[in-house]
């Protein structure tokens, strides 16, 4: 053993399997947590230990690992599903700081290891269900360094008084981004607005309360619309050439604008290119046609041609001529194949040059009609090589030897058996002594044959097998009297 290892006994490995379970840190975790201290531990170290893969470690190390453990508390890394008073104390630090923006939340803090930017978005826009321990207290511990502003609970009173205002006025709550947007252009964010219409924000400034409101109020639904360009036929053309050239598609155009005030479904996008939507918002198909034009061309699929092979053309005139196989033929082709005695595959085996892709499967098929057609100059060459052949010899006539008569067999009674064992007692042998001595014996009698006969055992005999025995049991009972 090297100096400085311990054999991992099994408490070693039990209390560390518990640390494991109790944390949630896996060994790729663990690795993860301690790849800029001095702890010198590879992804799958711990990992080994655990199921004793690894026999030995490090006393020190060990050490440093159990320690390591033992300062993260319960759960540390264990999915936890994302409940009400949780979302609750989410939203109002939401409320409290006015922070949606990734960066800035992360503004004086590093981005652990066990936590991404996705992530955070998820569980800050209400769409993650699940998270950690550890994350979901970096998270908090990151709106506690945010200040404060000055905010207002969003009641059930005056979520009424909104709603009534967008039923008063007709509004969709898609229209409603458009409203605010006109009123106060880049000024609140669409995922906010969102929330507050759905009801998933608690607080927010007084002041943006007020400029929501009065933006609703003094709007006309009118007005969403009223700079709603008409989609002329040259600005379509060009929109569905940059599609062409760029390859783009309706999920990549989404995409492009996500996170912006305007949404943009399959459906707009396919009714842009068919003709079908005829007006659109000006700064929509501004914005639209700006990523469009600075998307890249896409690649032209190279023609390659495989190595060995010859580059397929689209020349009609340069296909094999091909001929229906009549019945004549397939008559003429089963005659050849009586006459020789050849099938297809013996007779392509033994050919010196046969044509180029012609295989037996193919003489196969037209015989059977499965198929139709076939190339000229190869039904012309099967034919000819089938003349070449001369027919097949004669069969000579074998001497059939008849088979020998089977010899006969009699059925075994009771009388048969108990005038076996009458003759055995009188002459005082054993099974094995009436066969011992005798010449005559045939062959495929045995003692143990015999004693299948008396037990019953063999329900027949061959005659003469029989009648020797009885024969040999008369003599040597006579010879003892």
């Amino acid at each position: 053993m090297k100096p400085g290892y311990v054999s991992l006994t099994s408490k070693m490995i039990k209390d560390l399997n518990a640390e494991i379970k109790r944390t949630g840190v896996s060994s790729y975790y663990f690795h993860k947590h301690t790849q800029n201290s001095l702890l010198d531990i590879r992804p799958n170290t711990v990992k080994h230990w655990a199921t004793h893969a690894q026999k030995t470690a490090p006393k020190a190390l060990y050490d440093e690992a159990m320690k390591q453990y033992a300062q993260w508390p319960d759960g540390y890394m264990l999915a936890r599903p994302i409940t009400k008073a949780m979302r609750l104390k989410l939203d109002a630090e939401i409320a409290r700081t006015n922070v949606t923006n990734i960066d800035t939340l992360l503004h004086g803090f590093e981005l652990p290891v066990y936590l991404n930017a996705p992530t955070m978005r998820g569980v800050i826009s209400g769409n993650a269900k699940n998270i950690y321990s550890c994350q979901w207290d970096f998270i908090i511990r990151c709106f506690k360094a945010q200040p404060s502003i000055n905010s207002v609970e969003i009641t059930a009173e005056r979520m009424e008084t909104l709603h009534s205002l967008m039923r008063d006025k007709n509004f969709r709550k898609d229209q409603i981004l458009r409203i605010i947007d006109l009123a106060y252009p880049g000024q609140y964010s669409p995922l906010s607005i969102k929330r507050l219409v759905a009801g998933k924000l608690t607080r927010m400034k007084q002041e943006d309360w007020d400029n929501i409101i009065t933006a609703i109020k003094t709007s006309d639904k009118r007005t969403t619309h009223a700079t709603n360009i008409t989609i002329t036929e040259s600005m379509r053309e060009e929109f569905n050439q940059h599609l062409e050239r760029t390859g783009a598609s309706n999920r990549q155009l989404a995409n492009m604008l996500a996170g912006s005030k305007y949404s943009l479904p399959s459906a707009l996008i396919t009714n842009i290119k068919t003709g079908y939507r005829k007006n659109i918002e000006p700064e929509l198909w501004d914005t639209l046609l700006n990523k469009l034009r600075n998307l890249p061309d896409t690649k032209p699929k190279a023609n390659i041609t495989p190595l060995g092979r010859t580059q397929k053309t689209n020349n009609l005139n340069s296909k094999p001529a091909l001929q229906k196989i009549t019945a004549a033929y397939r008559e003429r082709m089963d005659y050849h194949r009586k006459r020789t005695g050849v099938y297809q595959k013996a007779m392509l085996d033994g050919a010196k040059a046969p044509p180029k892709g012609l295989t037996s499967n193919m003489v196969l098929n037209w015989i059977s009609r499965a198929t139709r057609y076939a190339r000229k100059e190869h039904l012309d060459w099967v034919i000819n090589e089938y003349e070449k052949l001369p027919d097949k010899p004669e069969r000579k006539l074998q001497t059939i030897i008849p088979a020998p008569t089977p010899p006969e067999r009699v059925h075994i009674t009771k009388q048969h058996r108990d005038l076996i064992d009458r003759l055995r007692k009188r002459a005082n042998v054993t099974y094995r002594e009436i066969c011992e001595g005798s010449e005559s014996i045939p062959e495929s009698l045995s003692p143990n044959t015999i004693t299948a006969w008396y037990n019953g055992n063999i329900k027949t005999a061959r005659k003469d097998c029989l009648d020797w025995v009885l024969e040999r049991l008369t003599f040597l009972s006579s010879s003892k009297t």
